[in-house]
């Protein structure tokens, strides 16, 4: 990577790995995709040990339409997911992965992203 001029890693996993492994979602998506979060999880560990900088995008469930004009992005920097599936648009996460690529913060950061209504973490 580093040979070819690329400086960071852009990863987009899922936001269920920030729950717990008995949360019925997290279940339901091992016993039905073959362990997928924990797939999930050793990919983001491993890039995590690489020594490269990146960035991991957890968004929940993506949807193709358009964000509604009284929705907000809303961003953290922790690696938390919210409650339930709340819906972002394909575009809102390419968007964002635009724009953080090459932000400071995004530097080793995982971020989960979201539609959001209120003013914490809105964009």
């Amino acid at each position: 990577m580093r040979e070819q001029g690329c400086r960071r890693l852009v990863r987009v996993t899922v936001n269920a790995l920030g729950k717990s492994a008995f949360f019925p979602f997290t279940v339901l998506l091992n016993a039905v995709l073959s362990m997928t979060t924990k797939w999930q999880y050793y990919g983001e560990s491993a890039i995590r040990a690489s020594g490269i900088e990146y960035t991991i995008v957890r968004p929940p469930k993506l949807v193709d339409e358009e964000r509604p004009a009284d929705v907000h992005l809303r961003l953290t920097d922790r690696g938390e997911s919210g409650p339930g599936l709340v819906p972002i648009s394909r575009a809102d996460v390419a968007s964002l992965i635009c724009e953080i690529y090459n932000h400071p913060a995004g530097a080793n950061a995982t971020l989960t992203c979201k539609w959001g209504k209120g003013a914490e973490g809105a964009q």
